[in-house]
């Protein structure tokens, strides 16, 4: 799916969320109090702060779906696509440089791997088994369980700002992929 995303596929969705920067990271997932949805909006605002053209897409549904909603309607720079799978899904990730996860992680890193898009975390006792295939600096970032929401947004403005780090996890991200 990956490989069939082309520029007309992303330019038609930039087209669609009126997506102009190059800063984007994407969330994609259930969205229920495992994945501790309101503390990855703090973050997206933190990191707006941080980075003024930042834009977040949000993939998925569920319970807290409302407070995505919600943030949607209030801030253009927050992007709302509901449930996607297969080729939709990947392009979104293609538009993406990083993938939010501040709460429970499951195959959604699988997905990150996949799609080369790293995943950026916390430390938390409730993970998922596939969270052994995160590598810390490798193929992503785990940040340590008392990470609060400014701190997990500097490290992800950090990615975003540091290209060669980028690189090298997305590099990771393929390497695990295989």
């Amino acid at each position: 799916w990956r490989d069939s995303v082309d520029d007309d596929v992303l330019h038609a969705l930039r087209s669609r969320w009126r997506i102009r920067s190059q800063n984007v990271a994407i969330y994609s997932g259930g969205l229920y109090a495992d994945k501790r949805v309101p503390f990855l909006l703090e973050a997206a605002y933190a990191l707006r702060r941080r980075i003024p053209d930042f834009e977040l897409i949000v993939l998925g549904a569920g319970p807290h779906q409302r407070l995505v909603e919600e943030a949607a309607s209030a801030h253009p720079w927050i992007h709302y696509a509901g449930p996607c799978f297969g080729a939709e899904k990947a392009a979104y990730f293609a538009l993406s440089r990083v993938m939010l996860m501040p709460g429970l992680v499951g195959l959604a890193v699988v997905d990150a791997f996949a799609l080369e898009v790293p995943l950026v975390t916390v430390e938390l006792p409730y993970h998922s088994p596939e969270i052994e295939y995160l590598r810390h600096g490798e193929n992503g970032l785990t940040l340590p369980a008392e990470t609060n929401a400014d701190a997990y947004a500097a490290a992800v403005a950090d990615l975003f700002t540091d290209g060669a780090k980028l690189e090298r996890l997305r590099a990771g991200c393929r390497s695990a992929a295989k």
